[in-house]
Protein backbone atom coordinates (compact mmCIF):
# COMPACT_ATOMS: atom_id res chain seq x y z
CA UNK A 1 0.00 0.00 0.00
CA UNK A 2 1.48 3.34 -1.05
CA UNK A 3 0.37 6.80 -0.14
CA UNK A 4 1.18 9.34 -2.79
CA UNK A 5 1.32 13.09 -2.42
CA UNK A 6 -1.32 14.33 -0.03
CA UNK A 7 -2.35 17.99 -0.18
CA UNK A 8 0.15 19.03 -2.85
CA UNK A 9 0.53 22.77 -3.19
CA UNK A 10 3.09 25.08 -4.70
CA UNK A 11 4.99 25.09 -1.40
CA UNK A 12 5.35 21.31 -1.22
CA UNK A 13 3.38 18.46 0.18
CA UNK A 14 3.33 15.51 2.46
CA UNK A 15 4.80 12.24 1.23
CA UNK A 16 3.94 9.06 3.10
CA UNK A 17 5.38 5.61 2.39
CA UNK A 18 5.39 2.40 4.37
CA UNK A 19 8.53 2.04 6.46
CA UNK A 20 9.51 -1.11 4.55
CA UNK A 21 9.61 0.88 1.30
CA UNK A 22 11.78 3.72 2.58
CA UNK A 23 15.14 1.97 2.38
CA UNK A 24 14.45 -0.85 -0.06
CA UNK A 25 12.37 0.87 -2.75
CA UNK A 26 14.60 1.36 -5.82
CA UNK A 27 12.52 4.25 -7.17
CA UNK A 28 13.94 7.75 -6.69
CA UNK A 29 10.78 8.93 -4.88
CA UNK A 30 12.20 7.93 -1.49
CA UNK A 31 15.25 10.20 -1.81
CA UNK A 32 17.49 7.51 -0.30
CA UNK A 33 20.94 7.43 -1.87
CA UNK A 34 21.78 4.67 -2.78
CA UNK A 35 18.64 2.56 -2.39
CA UNK A 36 19.07 -0.83 -0.78
CA UNK A 37 18.58 -4.00 -2.74
CA UNK A 38 15.92 -6.23 -1.13
CA UNK A 39 17.51 -9.39 -2.55
CA UNK A 40 20.85 -8.59 -0.92
CA UNK A 41 19.18 -7.65 2.38
CA UNK A 42 17.12 -10.82 2.51
CA UNK A 43 20.11 -12.91 1.43
CA UNK A 44 22.29 -11.50 4.22
CA UNK A 45 19.47 -12.00 6.72
CA UNK A 46 19.10 -15.62 5.61
CA UNK A 47 22.84 -16.18 5.97
CA UNK A 48 22.72 -14.69 9.47
CA UNK A 49 19.77 -16.84 10.52
CA UNK A 50 21.40 -19.99 9.14
CA UNK A 51 24.66 -19.16 10.93
CA UNK A 52 22.85 -18.73 14.26
CA UNK A 53 20.90 -21.95 13.65
CA UNK A 54 24.06 -23.96 12.90
CA UNK A 55 25.78 -22.46 15.95
CA UNK A 56 22.80 -23.34 18.18
CA UNK A 57 22.71 -26.93 16.89
CA UNK A 58 26.46 -27.23 17.40
CA UNK A 59 26.11 -25.87 20.94
CA UNK A 60 23.41 -28.42 21.77
CA UNK A 61 25.58 -31.24 20.39
CA UNK A 62 28.61 -30.11 22.41
CA UNK A 63 26.56 -29.83 25.59
CA UNK A 64 25.14 -33.32 25.00
CA UNK A 65 28.60 -34.79 24.54
CA UNK A 66 29.84 -32.99 27.65
CA UNK A 67 26.92 -34.22 29.78
CA UNK A 68 27.37 -37.83 28.73
CA UNK A 69 30.92 -37.76 30.10
CA UNK A 70 29.61 -36.78 33.53
CA UNK A 71 28.06 -40.07 34.55
CA UNK A 72 30.40 -40.49 37.52
CA UNK A 73 29.77 -36.97 38.80
CA UNK A 74 26.00 -37.43 38.56
CA UNK A 75 26.27 -40.79 40.31
CA UNK A 76 28.25 -39.28 43.18
CA UNK A 77 25.81 -36.38 43.51
CA UNK A 78 22.84 -38.76 43.52
CA UNK A 79 24.55 -40.99 46.11
CA UNK A 80 25.13 -37.98 48.36
CA UNK A 81 21.45 -37.06 48.25
CA UNK A 82 20.99 -34.76 45.26
CA UNK A 83 17.48 -34.87 43.85
CA UNK A 84 16.56 -35.08 40.19
CA UNK A 85 15.39 -31.47 40.34
CA UNK A 86 18.78 -30.31 41.65
CA UNK A 87 20.57 -32.04 38.80
CA UNK A 88 18.25 -30.60 36.15
CA UNK A 89 18.64 -27.11 37.62
CA UNK A 90 22.42 -27.60 37.52
CA UNK A 91 22.31 -28.67 33.85
CA UNK A 92 20.10 -25.72 32.90
CA UNK A 93 22.32 -23.33 34.87
CA UNK A 94 25.46 -24.60 33.17
CA UNK A 95 23.88 -24.30 29.74
CA UNK A 96 22.76 -20.75 30.52
CA UNK A 97 26.25 -19.81 31.69
CA UNK A 98 27.78 -21.20 28.51
CA UNK A 99 25.19 -19.41 26.35
CA UNK A 100 25.76 -16.08 28.11
CA UNK A 101 29.54 -16.46 27.82
CA UNK A 102 29.09 -17.23 24.13
CA UNK A 103 26.97 -14.09 23.81
CA UNK A 104 29.69 -11.99 25.47
CA UNK A 105 32.34 -13.40 23.11
CA UNK A 106 30.07 -12.87 20.09
CA UNK A 107 29.34 -9.26 21.03
CA UNK A 108 33.06 -8.68 21.55
CA UNK A 109 33.80 -10.14 18.12
CA UNK A 110 31.14 -7.90 16.55
CA UNK A 111 32.55 -4.87 18.36
CA UNK A 112 36.07 -5.50 17.05
CA UNK A 113 35.06 -6.65 13.54
CA UNK A 114 32.54 -3.88 12.85
CA UNK A 115 35.08 -1.19 11.84
CA UNK A 116 36.60 -3.50 9.21
CA UNK A 117 33.13 -4.39 7.93
CA UNK A 118 32.13 -0.72 7.78
CA UNK A 119 35.22 0.18 5.79
CA UNK A 120 34.76 -2.68 3.34
CA UNK A 121 31.07 -1.87 2.77
CA UNK A 122 31.53 1.92 2.70
CA UNK A 123 28.62 2.19 5.12
CA UNK A 124 28.24 2.88 8.80
CA UNK A 125 26.67 0.06 10.76
CA UNK A 126 26.45 0.44 14.50
CA UNK A 127 24.84 -1.45 17.36
CA UNK A 128 23.84 0.64 20.35
CA UNK A 129 22.87 -2.05 22.85
CA UNK A 130 22.75 0.43 25.72
CA UNK A 131 20.42 2.80 23.89
CA UNK A 132 18.18 0.31 22.04
CA UNK A 133 16.32 -1.66 24.68
CA UNK A 134 14.50 -3.82 22.12
CA UNK A 135 17.78 -4.93 20.52
CA UNK A 136 19.37 -5.69 23.90
CA UNK A 137 16.29 -7.62 25.05
CA UNK A 138 16.18 -9.61 21.80
CA UNK A 139 19.86 -10.57 22.00
CA UNK A 140 19.67 -11.48 25.69
CA UNK A 141 16.41 -13.38 25.16
CA UNK A 142 17.95 -15.35 22.31
CA UNK A 143 20.87 -16.37 24.52
CA UNK A 144 18.53 -17.47 27.32
CA UNK A 145 16.27 -19.42 24.95
CA UNK A 146 19.22 -21.21 23.36
CA UNK A 147 20.68 -22.00 26.79
CA UNK A 148 17.42 -23.41 28.14
CA UNK A 149 16.70 -25.35 24.94
CA UNK A 150 20.21 -26.78 25.00
CA UNK A 151 19.64 -28.03 28.53
CA UNK A 152 16.12 -29.32 27.91
CA UNK A 153 16.81 -31.03 24.61
CA UNK A 154 19.77 -32.95 25.94
CA UNK A 155 18.43 -36.43 26.40
CA UNK A 156 21.47 -37.35 28.40
CA UNK A 157 20.73 -34.79 31.14
CA UNK A 158 17.26 -36.22 31.72
CA UNK A 159 18.56 -39.78 31.53
CA UNK A 160 21.44 -39.05 33.89
CA UNK A 161 19.16 -37.39 36.44
CA UNK A 162 16.83 -40.44 36.41
CA UNK A 163 19.54 -43.02 37.00
CA UNK A 164 19.83 -44.55 40.42
CA UNK A 165 23.33 -44.92 41.83
CA UNK A 166 24.56 -48.46 42.27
Amino acid sequence: MRFEYQGVSSKGGLRLWPVSAIHLDPTPRTDMKPPGDPAVTYGLAAIGVLTVLVAAINFVNLMTARASKRVIEVGVRKATGASRRNLIVQFIGESLIYAVLGLVFALSAVHFALPALNSSLDRTISFAYGQDAALAATVAGLAVVIGVLAACTRPSSCRLSRRRPC
